[in-house]
């Protein structure tokens, strides 16, 4: 998962947008999905205006929250993670990483999760760091349909890299780019 850096100087922040309870907020996601080059934050999958939700990612914060804490994410996306919020691990449960942000910063996040190219999946870098290991359950980051999806987009895209360059390839065909950090993992670029 690539980490998404939040910034002061936000055209959200400058519009003053606010998530509203009961309203599409369409300008809203537009924003975030724009601030995420178009991807879910959570999924790493391209998605669509159409098809993003605004997801809070402390839903405890949910409604007196803001920019800091607002992504955009695939609807099936927040609805998986909506259904693990209400497990009994998660539910009415501060954990850690919501208390120490380690994901909010670059370094925080690359030196405690990584993704490993032989199985798919992510994992936290230092054995029994509970904290990395609850967010990456927290998120599904290791989903078996994802990482099925996962799998397979890497193996068809090592097909074509045979035949293309492929990092030219997906600067060409960007919405065959989903998954980026495994992308820059399996073929070595910077996307």
């Amino acid at each position: 998962m690539k980490y998404l850096k939040k910034s002061s100087e936000s055209e959200i922040l400058k519009a003053g947008l606010k998530y509203i309870e009961g309203r599409s907020n369409t300008e809203l996601r537009r924003k975030l999905l724009e601030e995420q080059n178009g991807y879910c934050a959570y999924s790493e999958k391209r998605v669509s205006i159409e098809d993003t939700d605004v997801e809070h990612f402390n839903s405890n914060l949910k409604n007196g929250d803001d920019y800091y804490n607002y992504y955009a994410v695939g609807t099936s996306v927040h609805r998986r993670k909506t259904r693990i919020e209400r497990t009994e691990k998660f539910r009415g449960r501060n954990t850690d990483f919501f208390k120490t942000l380690f994901f909010q910063t670059a370094s925080g996040f690359g030196d405690r999760i990584g993704y490993f190219s032989d199985d798919h999946i992510y994992e936290e870098l230092e054995l029994n760091d509970t904290d990395a290991q609850l967010f990456i359950e927290f998120l599904s980051m290791n989903d078996p349909e994802l990482v099925k999806e996962r799998k397979r987009h890497i193996e068809r895209l090592q097909e074509i890299s045979a035949f293309v360059n492929i990092e030219e390839y997906l600067m060409k065909y960007p919405e065959e780019a989903n998954f980026p950090t495994a992308l820059e993992a399996e073929f070595d670029i910077l996307l």
